[in-house]
């Protein structure tokens, strides 16, 4: 009795095989994220991450690392100077829509461009970020806000 109850656990765990993928695996994408805010705005589901480390697909080169060091703590915080965001209308299929935001566009911010947040109001977009590992009061960082007219 126990061994065929095994056997149907077994054949029940097996793979499923579809013509078509109808969901989008773990991870949702490829890349290497943290501290991800995800909204729907209209029929459109987004997710805004923070880039945690460079990511090369196979066969793919990485990019290089910065060479200067920081006041960061974790100096790989360094490479933290820009922010992807991915859409998809059925939670399947995603596009990567790479450097939203970088720290070229907000001087302030030399490194450590991470956790946001989105918000949509009058038509327009409001990306709510933290810039900077500060670690005392002489160093320069914080919360900033970029606005755009898309997502």
């Amino acid at each position: 009795m126990a061994a065929s109850g095994a056997l149907l656990l077994t054949a029940a765990c097996g793979p499923v095989r579809t013509a078509q993928r109808t969901r989008s695996e773990n991870p949702v994408f490829a890349g290497w994220y943290a501290d991800p805010e995800g909204v729907v705005f209209d029929d459109e589901y987004w997710i805004f991450p923070t880039l945690s480390d460079y990511y090369a697909a196979p066969g793919e080169k990485l990019p290089e690392r910065p060479t200067h060091k920081s006041s960061a703590i974790h100096q790989h915080y360094n490479i933290q100077t820009y922010l992807d965001a991915f859409s998809s209308k059925d939670l399947v299929n995603w596009t990567k829509h790479p450097k939203v935001l970088t720290t070229e566009a907000v001087p302030w911010v030399k490194y450590a461009l991470w956790a946001p947040a989105i918000l949509r109001h009058d038509g327009r977009y409001y990306l709510f970020f933290s810039g900077n590992d500060i670690q005392n009061d002489h160093e320069y960082g914080g919360i900033g806000v970029a606005v755009a007219d898309r997502p």
